[in-house]
């Protein structure tokens, strides 16, 4: 039997490649506030590659469809899933833990529910229970004092990278990018035959006609049979799984998977639309993503669930990711790691806001420590980086052909989309023409080989660490090794007393460091410098012994060789004089992101030092050290004011700072807001959102009005999300978005439609009813709008729990009858109304009392009986409908007197006060609350005679009694009995009654 170990919590140690922001909640609480809600890097436990059957069982996968993530979005920690987290089992856990349902009820008793194992052992999909008003980092101290879990995290949401554009033209430009990047080469070599690439995406359109003679088929599975006949755990998984909904239909609905899977692997040479980039693998789609959003459990699921199809024997060879979020997922890292020892290169979309990636990380591209993921920005058809395309020169590899992609679309046809989602897929061609071309490549292999290919372009120096476009002429290019070409143009910068700075020329690619050597003897003896300049550094500020004149030269280094020595310079023997401060200084804009600084030059100035601030008044900080007299800054802000200062060196004399000016960047246009995305929140409100579009400030949202004919604004946002409220149930809504800046106004985003659920009816409202006898009614209330049905519910004291619904059948109008209801009560009524969508709050309660029925016959069967001389006992038949009996009495048969009230649970009574032997008479009447019988015929009952007082006895002998009593009035004569049993058998002592007038009896026997 699984038990939980309920000890302390587990000490971990940091694990570098998962995340350096997860901490333990116990080791640093202050993380949390500033939202690094990942509360611990795994590491007690090693990544287990291998997945496990028992670790896929799911018990609610339907979690992830888009409306429910809209309805669920939260914020403490980035977009995620209210209350979902994914958890890792620790090793104590496990060993007793054998699956996922032997984990749930556990959990359970915790408030916490298991939605799903997400495919590896241990890592379990959850939803906690939330307290009232429980906090986002509530939730994560409860999971850390458990003591279970190795690690916790939020369940994410997950956006495409990608969007549609208008198409005037099919065969205008349709497939550039072949031509960008040398595709054709390649094929010569190899075109990905016998190598499969999943699509972790929105799914595909297995029918479409350029696609389905590569779409990968699970052989080991019998389609429609629902068996899992391969026994992976997946049952029908022919063409690939469904994370979303948790079947094998991986039909496209959204458009974007499809799209991505063409731009790979559609099939060349069938006279059909254009060709994949390897149009010789397999395309293995992988459903994670629905209405261009899912969450990182679906793609944690279907990295495992990849990687058991690797372990199965399918040659899988790559996984494309164009899809992203901005909060590190430690599972879905660990998930990519597993992929890699697996022998699975990943490749990943950059992102579209046109952000930095080294400074706001994107994800899964993020994860560029792991030497089987490779990051991919997006350029245009002229090589420049696309305007919304991240960059990074330390997360982003290389980029790739990623504006205006032409390719199939869900609906058999094709279409042009743009985003770096369009760029990740010629990545993933490559990688899969490699592994087919040589199955010994490790995925480190292939990442390698494709950024050593890359073809340098100026445009992405510094802002990819290729620096470099995707070129598959490069990719099967072998160079033979060669010698580093000779730095020049050494020159020196700036010198102290014990420091100097150098500058050069790097006219190498090749170079892995440089040997820098100084000389203080007119250069007949040469020290070189232990700290030597890594490749393509270009300064560099080394130390000198004070007061001797030195010399410097420096040449570059590789596996190979040397390079020869650049020219030598030689610092001055003497104290520099200062120079002048320089004059002349202005700047001239020349867009908005770039100004030209210029200055006068000095005469005895070895170098310039220039400065930059936003503020005339401090906030400086250097920009420029060299000896040309003017310099371009760039990547600044668009309209914005930026101050200038300059410096003159003369070696290590410093002049004055010049006089300071200033200009303002021009503003610029905001380009068009790409991948607008709508979702219905509920029945009255949509969100909008889109991908950050480059300068812009704010975004105005529109929405197509039918009933004008045009579009009408409904509001402006300064960030990238809006909601749209009090809408109409049931009804289609068409939006686009518009950035804006102080240059003016973007051309259009693309336009989505979207439509709002079938509202819940609102209540009822005045229900009523009519009295048609004392146990029917009549109930009428007004008609609800979007009301499909109603139920109609009674209760005899409406209290909350004595509800019961009212009859059997569905309520189509908007009245009903309450039949066979108990008379003379009171009755609750109340009315809901039904549709699709649910059923509404309660109407307003309607109380009625039924009336009473009145008793249905005279009362018959009326019998007296003297109990003694002053008790009577009178019986009766019982009454239908009769709430209760009234019995009167009468010494004369004329003149009656009400005696008793009798409840009608009886029909019988016992009445005193009568005088003895004397004649009464009895009737009764029924009555009920709606009224009275006739009187009863009258009866006739005499009572008896007095009893005689006890008697009193005198022993007289051994054989004789004395017994006297007093004399009852009206008596005739008295009867004496005696008996030996204790009164149980008695018997008469005298042959015939005494006298009336005899009050003693001796009894002699």
């Amino acid at each position: 039997m699984f038990e939980f170990f309920f000890g302390k919590n587990t000490p971990v140690r940091k694990k570098r490649k998962i995340s350096s922001a997860l901490k333990r909640r116990q080791l640093n609480l202050e993380s949390l506030e500033k939202r690094e809600l990942l509360s611990v890097s795994p590491l007690t436990l090693p990544y287990r590659v291998e997945t496990a059957i028992d670790w896929f069982e799911s018990f609610d996968r339907k979690n992830t469809d888009s409306a429910q993530i809209a309805e669920s979005i939260v914020t403490d920690s980035g977009n995620a899933l209210a209350n979902q987290w994914i958890v890792q089992l620790n090793q104590e856990a496990l060993q007793t833990a054998t699956s996922v349902a032997s984990v749930a009820e556990h959990l359970a008793s915790y408030g916490i529910t298991v939605l799903s194992g997400l495919g590896s052992p241990g890592l379990l999909l959850t939803q906690i229970e939330p307290a009232a008003e429980q906090s986002e980092i509530e939730q994560s101290e409860m999971l850390a004092d458990l003591g279970w879990f190795d690690f916790w995290q939020p369940n994410y949401v997950v956006e495409t990278t990608g969007v549609a554009q208008e198409i005037s033209d099919p065969d205008v430009d349709r497939q550039w990018a072949f031509d960008s990047i040398n595709i054709g080469t390649a094929w010569e070599i190899s075109d990905g035959t016998g190598v499969v690439v999943a699509v972790l995406d929105s799914g595909t359109t297995l029918t479409h006609p350029d696609l389905q003679d590569n779409i990968w088929i699970n052989t080991a599975e019998i389609a429609g049979d629902g068996l899992d006949n391969d026994g992976n755990g997946f049952i029908d998984d022919v063409y690939g799984w469904n994370f979303v909904s948790g079947n094998a239909n991986v039909t496209d609905t959204d458009g974007h998977g499809t799209h991505v899977a063409g731009i790979i692997g559609a099939v060349a040479g069938n006279g059909l639309g254009g060709a994949g980039a390897a149009p010789g693998v397999q395309i293995l789609p992988v459903k994670v993503i629905s209405g261009s959003t899912g969450s990182t459990a679906n793609i944690v699921s279907a990295i495992n669930y990849l990687i058991g199809l690797k372990s199965y024997g399918v040659n899988l060879a790559v996984m494309n990711m164009s899809l992203g979020y901005y909060s590190e997922d430690a599972a879905v890292g660990r998930a990519i790691e597993a992929a890699g020892t697996a022998g699975i290169v990943v490749v990943a979309s950059a992102g579209n806001n046109g952000s930095n990636n080294d400074t706001k990380s994107h994800y899964p591209s993020g994860y560029n420590d792991f030497d089987n993921l490779i990051a991919v920005a997006s350029i245009d058809p002229n090589g420049l980086l696309a305007d919304n395309s991240n960059y990074g020169r330390t997360t982003v590899d290389l980029a790739a052909p990623g504006v205006s992609i032409y390719s199939t679309t869900k609906n058999g046809g094709y279409g042009l989309m743009s985003g770096t989602s369009m760029a990740a897929p010629f990545v993933s061609a490559a990688a899969a023409i490699l592994a087919a071309s040589d199955s010994q490549l490790s995925p480190a292999e292939i990442k390698t080989q494709i950024l050593n290919a890359a073809e340098p372009l100026p445009n992405l120096t510094g802002k990819v660490a290729s620096g470099g476009r995707l070129n598959f002429a490069n990719l099967f290019v072998s160079e033979e090794p060669s010698l580093p070409d000779a730095p020049a143009n050494l020159s020196i910068l700036t010198v102290t007393n014990d420091t100097v700075t150098l500058q050069w020329q790097d006219n190498s690619r090749n170079e892995n460091e440089f040997e820098l050597q100084y000389s203080t003897d007119d250069g007949n003896i040469w020290t070189s410098y232990s700290n030597k300049p890594v490749a393509n550094t270009t300064q560099v500020s080394v130390s000198i012994t004070a007061g001797m004149v030195h010399q410097f030269r420096i040449r570059a280094v590789n596996e190979i060789g040397n390079s020869d020595w650049s020219n030598t310079v030689t610092m001055p023997t003497e104290k520099p004089v200062k120079p002048t401060t320089p004059t002349g200084l202005k700047a001239a804009v020349s867009d908005s992101q770039q100004m030209i600084v210029s200055w006068k030059t000095v005469a005895n100035a070895t170098a310039y030092r220039l400065e930059r601030s936003l503020s005339p008044n401090g906030g400086w900080s250097e920009i420029y050290s060299g000896s040309d007299a003017s310099f371009t800054d760039t990547g600044l802000n668009s309209s914005t004011k930026y101050y200038y200062r300059v410096y003159a060196l003369n070696y290590y004399v410093l002049s004055g700072a010049s006089s300071v000016v200033s200009e303002t960047t021009k503003a610029e246009k905001p380009v068009a807001p790409l991948n607008i995305r709508a979702s219905a929140i509920n029945s009255a409100a949509i969100r909008i959102s889109w991908d950050t579009a480059v300068h812009a400030t704010n975004y105005r949202v529109e929405f197509f009005d039918s009933a004008k004919n045009r579009w009408t604004a409904i509001g402006t946002t300064a960030s990238n999300s809006f909601q749209h409220s009090n809408l109409a149930s049931s009804t289609s809504y068409q939006y686009r978005v518009i950035a804006i800046s102080k240059a003016g106004e973007s051309l259009p985003s693309n336009t989505v439609t979207v439509s709002t659920p079938i509202a819940i009816p609102k209540s009822p409202t005045g229900l009523s009813g009519t009295i048609l006898d004392s146990s029917t009614i009549d109930l009428v209330w007004k008609a609800v709008e979007g009301a499909q049905t109603y139920r109609l519910e009674y209760s005899l004291t409406g209290k909350s729990g004595d509800w019961q619904k009212l009859g059997s059948s569905v309520i189509t109008g908007t009245s009903g009858k309450a039949v066979n209801l108990a008379a003379g009560m009171k009755h609750y009524f109340r009315v809901f109304a039904l549709n699709e969508a649910g059923e509404s709050y309660a109407s307003n309660v309607f109380s009625v009392t039924t009336p009473a029925l009145a008793p249905v016959s005279v009362v018959t069967g009326l019998t007296p009986q003297a109990v003694n001389d002053t008790k009577v006992k009178v019986f009766w038949n019982a009454v239908e409908n009769a709430t209760q009996y009234i019995v009167e009495r009468s010494t004369n048969g004329t003149v009656w007197k009400k005696t008793a009230t009798v409840s009608a649970v009886s029909t019988e009574v016992l009445l005193s006060g009568h005088k003895a032997t004397t004649v009464y008479y009895y009737r009764v009447t029924a009555i009920s609350k709606a009224g009275t019988s006739d009187p009863s015929q009258s009866v006739i009952v005499t009572t008896r005679i007095k009893t005689p007082s006890v008697p009193r006895m005198t022993v007289l002998g051994n054989d004789s009694v004395k017994i006297t009593w007093n004399l009852v009035k009206g008596a005739s004569g008295y009867r004496i009995e005696r008996s030996l049993e204790d009164s149980i058998l008695w018997e008469s002592v005298t042959q015939s009654d005494v006298s009336a007038d005899v009050k003693e009896w001796i009894d002699t026997n």
